[in-house]
């Protein structure tokens, strides 16, 4: 069973709790223990099965009179949430101790490691994160690579006397969904050979700061510096995208010319 980190459990610390359970929240007004989540090491998608069991289990030897809510969160591999409310938690009709619910979870979500968080409001409107749960999601569809195409540089070709900027806009667009990109990038080949193994970022978050115009339309966009101490001559630019499953995309080539 895979090992699920509990943040709370009882009012007693030392004594009462399963292993798992290495945590205390609110200790004076918690009469409720944890016995179990049901592990879920993997879900895959298929059209047939697109609904996620969720569920949770408290021990008979604790009460939960005193529990009003139990609610869940899901977050995918790229730690956006996925539920706009809390996932409820209904009791079961044959045991007061078991709470559960239901998901459904899409295609179009990214794969990966996707985290469940549980919480309970108690009857003093307390709310206490009781539990987290790893599980690796599978969309159900073959991992692709992206591939990035429209590449504009604005100016590369500048005589530079002081400060200046470059504009630079790129598309990156993924088989598997916008959410399965993880990176668009570009490093620079010096006008002398040399280059850096780093590699800068685009960003498609509507930021103007960046350069960017829309949010999450698939197009990246980077604003850079170019100053009149710059080496002078042809910078080779290379662009490209990788995505979550660490496959990357064409290579787009571009010179820059800075005078």
């Amino acid at each position: 069973m895979k090992k699920i980190l509990f943040l709370f459990c009882v009012t007693v610390l030392f004594f009462g709790c399963k292993k798992d359970f290495d945590g205390v929240i609110n200790p004076e007004n918690t009469t409720y223990k944890i016995e179990e989540i049901p592990s879920i090491n993997s879900f895959t998608y298929t059209p047939a099965d697109s609904i996620l069991p969720i569920s949770i289990l408290f021990s008979n030897k604790g009460s939960v009179t005193d529990i009003k809510e139990v609610y869940a969160n899901i977050f995918s591999s790229d730690g956006n949430q996925l539920n706009n409310t809390g996932i409820n938690l209904k009791v079961s009709s044959t045991n007061a101790y078991s709470f559960s619910g239901e998901f459904p979870l899409s295609e179009s979500y990214p794969n990966g490691k996707y985290k469940i968080e549980y919480y309970v409001v108690d009857k003093y409107n307390s709310t206490n994160k009781c539990a987290i749960q790893d599980f690796v999601f599978n969309n159900g569809k073959a991992n692709l690579p992206p591939t990035i195409s429209d590449l504009n540089i604005i100016p590369d070709s500048l005589t530079v006397s002081d400060t200046s900027t470059i504009k630079i806009t790129l598309k990156a667009v993924d088989p598997n969904g916008v959410n399965d990109i993880e990176e668009v990038y570009f490093n620079v080949t010096k006008p002398d050979g040399t280059s850096s193994s780093s590699v800068t970022d685009l960003f498609d978050d509507g930021s103007a700061e960046h350069g960017d115009v829309t949010a999450n339309d698939s197009i990246y966009s980077r604003i850079i510096a170019v100053y009149s101490t710059n080496m002078k001559g042809t910078y080779i630019f290379k662009f490209a995208a990788r995505d979550r499953g660490k496959k990357i995309s064409n290579i787009i080539s571009h010179n820059v010319i800075i005078k």
